[in-house]
């Protein structure tokens, strides 16, 4: 099959061959869930190959739903090619399409690589506004303070929703030393503003 052979022409090194292999299976109707595998593997490939606005390109014509975990797999590869400049501004991108990409969240965490003795855990549920729209959103985050935590959390979000305030920050256990950032977040309710 054509998608193993991509696989072992990338594990050997030869992303170009990997790409010819990868097409035949994206254009197959019938791939199924190797369908999904090959987005992936032709994400990795042209990331190997340096071509990034042929990555941009491809990621924004994929289709909707797979486009966050898409731009993780670029994130990732450039993750793993020590290249976080790179790397960062993909993972945020990714989690500002999803809120449940915690992958996408792990990768922001693990790129900044900060964190203190005096870092928490901290549930945080924050008002926000889309549009007209209020909304409220908890977000589990490690910071030294709710206040930076809510930095944090203004960080990952959609461009399309603003954080307004803390409604309330509880402290919780978290394995410490956590590097400070993100760890999940819920979707938002919304409701009247009034």
């Amino acid at each position: 099959m054509d998608l193993n052979e991509a696989l072992m022409s990338l594990r050997r090194d030869d992303p170009e061959r990997a790409l010819e292999l990868l097409e035949s299976v994206l254009n197959n109707k019938e791939a199924g869930t190797h369908h999904d595998r090959a987005l992936g593997m032709k994400v990795r490939a042209l990331v190997l190959l340096q071509r990034d606005e042929d990555l941009k390109r491809f990621i924004e014509a994929s289709p909707e739903r797979e486009r966050s975990r898409l731009w993780t797999e670029a994130a990732s590869e450039f993750y793993a090619q020590k290249n976080a400049d790179s790397a960062s501004p993909l993972a945020l991108k990714a989690a500002r399409m999803d809120r449940t990409n915690e992958t996408a969240l792990w990768y922001i965490r693990e790129i900044r690589g900060q964190g203190t003795l005096s870092s928490k855990g901290w549930k945080l549920v924050l008002r926000c506004r889309r549009g007209e729209m209020e909304a409220m959103g908890s977000f589990i985050v490690v910071a030294t303070d709710p206040d930076e935590g809510l930095h944090f959390c203004r960080e990952v979000e959609s461009p399309d929703v603003e954080l307004l305030s803390i409604e309330s920050a509880e402290q919780i256990d978290l394995e410490a030393p956590s590097p400070e950032g993100v760890y999940k977040r819920s979707g938002l309710a919304f409701f009247d503003g009034e």
